[in-house]
């Protein structure tokens, strides 16, 4: 007979301040892997310190399953928001339950906002943590104990593990998915969610849009609304609609704030990533591709040397 899949088990501390979007991510992710197995291999816990329902940064309630669960059965507790407003007065409670989760040697991970929590508790001093690049000096000079980095999508430091928000929360949970049961059950999870695949932990978040060089909102909106789709390429007449100009006005704009097209600057974002990737992680080309939203490794090639004037190996060679 077949061995039998083992389980894992989380509990996400659900606090407040936190998108909805980071939620999402981690719980369709973990329970997609229970779906693919057909049989529940990830228990998931929503909790709360309270009990009572977590308030989103929208201000939108999630009602929870429970008030906080005793951690010696879980493998990981997963924090997301933080400790303000309401809360305020739980803190010590939440301390104490994670300072008794990590005695039974559970794994602690902050997802976005619970990094700042584990960080603000004390759970993150002499450990490198991952935080957006917006954050990352304020955070430094809060708590100059943790060694924070924005150079991932997460970090693995001993039995603390810390997260991006958004999507790459669901990289988080493929990642535990894999840690626990096995890759190819958190790549089953993650394609079931319509996803190309899972992102390495190393991989380099996308690349801040470089708005603010720009003077005109309409642009600076347009090329933000660029840099969220490295991967899959809008046409520039959808941009153009978003940030309410016809394609022609906006192509104006571009040549005149950027002297030059809108196309041009797409695909200069475009490629910026793809060296990042290719400098930072050890992702093969061809999925440099398809998270840069080239049709293969051979159309990036091509483009990167006819662009930059380099290969793809000539750019690893010089950060080798």
């Amino acid at each position: 007979m077949p061995e039998k899949p083992r389980r894992l088990h989380c509990a996400i501390l659900i606090l407040d301040d936190f998108r909805l979007t980071s939620l999402a991510s981690l719980v369709d992710t973990l329970d997609a892997a229970t779906r693919a197995f057909g049989r529940n291999v990830c228990a998931t816990r929503l909790t709360t310190p309270t009990g009572q329902p977590a308030r989103s940064d929208g201000d939108i309630e999630i009602p929870v399953m429970d008030s906080l669960v005793w951690p010696s059965d879980l493998d990981y507790v997963i924090v997301l928001g933080r400790l303000t407003g309401r809360l305020w007065r739980w803190s010590n409670t939440v301390s104490r339950y994670l300072r008794t989760a990590d005695r039974l040697n559970v794994t602690i991970v902050g997802v976005e906002t619970g990094v700042e929590t584990l960080a603000r508790i004390g759970l993150l001093d002499g450990h490198a943590a991952c935080v957006p690049v917006d954050t990352q000096d304020q955070l430094q000079e809060r708590f100059p104990e943790v060694d924070f980095s924005c150079a991932s999508l997460m970090l693995h430091d001993r039995r603390r593990i810390t997260s991006l928000g958004g999507v790459a929360a669901s990289d988080l949970a493929a990642e535990l998915i894999a840690n626990h049961l096995s890759p190819a059950d958190a790549h089953r999870a993650v394609v079931t969610l319509n996803r190309e695949g899972v992102r390495p932990p190393a991989t380099p978040p996308p690349l801040a849009a470089p708005a603010g060089r720009y003077a005109d909102d309409r642009v600076r909106r347009a090329v933000i609304a660029m840099e969220q789709s490295l991967d899959r390429p809008r046409p520039i007449d959808a941009i153009a609609a978003d940030v309410g100009v016809s394609r022609r006005q906006l192509e104006r704009l571009f040549h005149a704030e950027a002297e030059e097209s809108a196309k041009a600057v797409y695909l200069s974002l475009r490629l910026q990533q793809a060296r990042r990737l290719l400098e930072q992680s050890g992702a093969t080309v061809s999925a440099v591709a398809l998270a840069t939203g080239f049709a293969d490794g051979a159309h990036l090639a091509r483009t990167i040397r006819q662009e930059l004037g380099q290969t793809p190996t000539e750019i690893r060679k010089q950060v080798g």
